[in-house]
């Protein structure tokens, strides 16, 4: 009968079997260190770690464990130790499983958890045979900040000097259908994740596909068992992991603060809905919100209680039962587009104000708005305008923010977008609470001229008079790996000293900031931006230059410049159409398919060029312009 099993078993370089393979329940107190070996399972709620456990145990002659379950929610509460039978490494030492709960559970903090695996990394750090299989999800369509955020802590908690013990193992591609674009979309993702660990891999961490099978399981332990040197360039970390440099906090930290103020923020909401007139007419509902606030609150103070431990009491800075100030204001997001991105008018999207009202929207029981997607077309083509539900001013009046189509966009021209915007400028003259979150991407590596023209007409247009009530909001914070972060820093201070650096006050107003694209961030962005901003009193108002200044070099306003450039350049780019049509290659080739291509990007420039033809005669007439024209 073994003889048999063995000749079903893979051929292993670094594991030795013994018998028939299975798993049994263990305890830390039966492992022996050194002379273990030792794979922590880490990942995400539902990332397949208990699955992994069960497809080595799937040839036991007692069947699986039945720690595996097919649903959304945690399996693992605690850790647990599973011992492997019959499969020693190649220095004879016995293998022990350790699985841990799941990181972003929303009951279970990241900083519990890895108090639980301290003193497994702690061996580690010793040279103990200790390897940690990190779990994600292939069927992850986009990586959701959370999960972004539960790798950021295994790494600072983990630390590049053991980056060869890691192992990023991709889970259920077993759930996939046979089907060729959806296979590829996976191995498109499975190398941008390779690309996103790359700061590892390249110190020895590997990343592997786990097929949910017995041989792929026991193939990645072989292939993360034999002797792994450390990087000893790099410290071993102790406690909870490194600080976030950029805000001098725990990663793990920063996470447990978002998870205080999540259950403060949905306390306060069920308590709004328990004081609905509706609702107190409805026992059955009055009993389950009842339930699910003692159960929000016991979690609440459960987090609170960490802490206040992770803290020394000198340093410790819990955020307030009570809601945090909230802004008295009416903003006005205008994000800025790459022109020169695409001539069909395809610009990246993470820039612009979509992922930020998203953001706000983001704790609502209805769920996202849905109008931020992660595409590269331009989202928002006309004005819209959204209010904030449970949150108002000291007046008890709403809040209020205006999205407006992005500054240079090739379909719209920056003189219909301020055309839009005029009304919200000119009660910001008559000092009304109006603010502007100007959008500014911190991925750009350098300033394209097209954005420092869209940020020169916004400034010409608002007025310095009115340059307190602005921030420039800078944004895709977290799209950057850990090592670019510094060199977005050396950005952010370029933005904040030179393109900006003349609307910042003595009293700092006008500072720019960060949006992290989460919803803590954004509401403290709206937050600071409700500070009372006093208007620049030698600075000239611009009730009479309802479109800007005037441009000394041209005499002429800015966005009148803007539209003049973008009328010279399509008519460049339909010249070189039409000569293309008449190119004899093209004619004599007979190629239809071609021809129709031509033609019909001429026949979209035409229709641009007679739209901003349309626009700046109207301009100069001294017509209002329709910033509501299809586009």
């Amino acid at each position: 009968m073994f003889m048999s099993d063995l000749k079903a078993v893979p051929c292993y370089d670094n594991l030795e079997v013994e018998g028939d393979i299975s798993v049994v329940p263990a305890s830390a107190e039966d492992i022996n260190l050194p002379q273990a070996t030792i794979f922590v399972l880490m990942g995400p709620t539902g990332s397949g770690k208990s699955n992994f456990i069960e497809a080595i145990a799937s040839k036991a002659p007692d069947g699986p464990l039945g720690i595996a379950k097919d649903s959304l929610e945690s399996v693992t509460r605690g850790v647990s130790v599973y011992l492997i039978r019959n499969l020693r490494d190649c220095s004879g030492a016995q293998l022990y499983l350790v699985d841990t709960p799941g990181l972003s559970d929303p009951n279970i903090s990241e900083l519990h958890i890895l108090t639980q695996v301290q003193k497994w990394r702690d061996k580690c750090n010793e040279r103990v045979r200790i390897r940690l299989l990190y779990f994600h999800p292939i069927t992850d369509i986009r990586l959701p900040s959370s999960r972004r955020k539960c790798m950021e802590i295994m790494k600072a908690f983990w630390g590049a000097h053991n980056t060869p013990t890691v192992c990023w193992v991709t889970s259920m591609w077993d759930r996939l259908r046979p089907d060729g674009g959806i296979m590829a979309s996976a191995e498109e993702r499975f190398q941008d994740l390779t690309n996103h660990w790359s700061d590892w891999n390249a110190h020895g961490s590997q990343v592997v596909k786990f097929e949910n099978t017995f041989e792929s399981a026991t193939l990645i332990l072989d292939s993360i068992s034999g002797k792994m040197a450390r990087k000893y360039r790099f410290p071993p970390i102790e406690d909870y992991g490194c600080v976030d440099p950029d805000t001098g906090k725990l990663v793990v930290e920063e996470v447990l603060r978002e998870r205080v103020a999540s259950r403060i923020q949905e306390i306060q909401l069920t308590d709004a809905e328990l004081n609905d007139p509706a609702t107190q007419a409805n026992e059955e509902l009055l009993d389950l919100l009842r339930v699910s606030r003692a159960n929000a609150e016991c979690v609440l103070n459960k987090f609170k209680s960490e802490l206040e431990l992770l803290l020394p009491t000198s340093a410790q800075r819990l955020l307030p039962d009570a809601p945090s100030p909230v802004p008295s204001i009416m903003s006005l997001i205008v994000p800025s587009v790459d022109a020169d991105e695409d001539p069909d008018g395809k610009s990246g999207n993470r820039a612009r104000g979509c992922p930020f009202i998203e953001a706000l929207a983001s704790r609502s029981p209805d769920g996202p708005l849905g109008i931020a997607k992660d595409q590269l077309d331009s989202v928002t083509q006309h004005v819209s305008i959204y209010r904030l539900t449970n949150i108002q001013t000291s007046e008890n009046n709403n809040v209020y923010v205006i999205d407006t189509p992005g500054l240079g966009d090739p379909r719209i021209s920056e003189l219909s977008v301020i055309s839009e915007m005029r009304g919200w400028r000119d009660s910001c003259n008559d000092l009304d609470l109006i603010r502007v979150l100007y959008f500014h991407p911190i991925t750009d590596i350098r300033m394209p001229g097209s954005k420092k023209r869209c940020m020169d007409i916004m400034k010409a247009f608002w007025g310095r008079f009115n340059a307190p009530t602005t921030r420039l909001v800078t944004t895709m914070w977290d799209c950057l790996r850990p090592e670019k972060r510094a060199e977005a820093g050396n950005r952010f201070d370029s933005l904040s000293e030179g393109y900006w650096g003349d609307w910042i006050d003595p009293d700092n107003h006008a500072i720019p900031m960060k949006f992290d694209n989460n919803f803590h961030s954004a509401l403290g962005i709206l937050d600071d931006v409700s500070r009372l901003a006093p208007r620049i009193n030698d600075a000239m108002q611009l009730k009479d230059n309802a479109h800007g200044v005037i441009n000394p070099a041209t005499g002429t306003m800015l966005v009148e410049d803007a539209l003049r450039e973008r009328i010279e350049e399509l008519k460049r780019q339909l010249q070189g159409l039409e000569e293309e049509l008449r190119d004899p290659m093209i004619i004599e080739s007979g190629n239809e398919e071609l021809k129709n291509i031509v033609e019909t990007d001429r026949d979209r420039i035409t229709e641009r060029l007679e739209k901003f033809v349309v626009e700046l005669a109207e301009f100069l007439n001294g017509s209002e312009i329709d910033g509501s024209d299809g586009v």
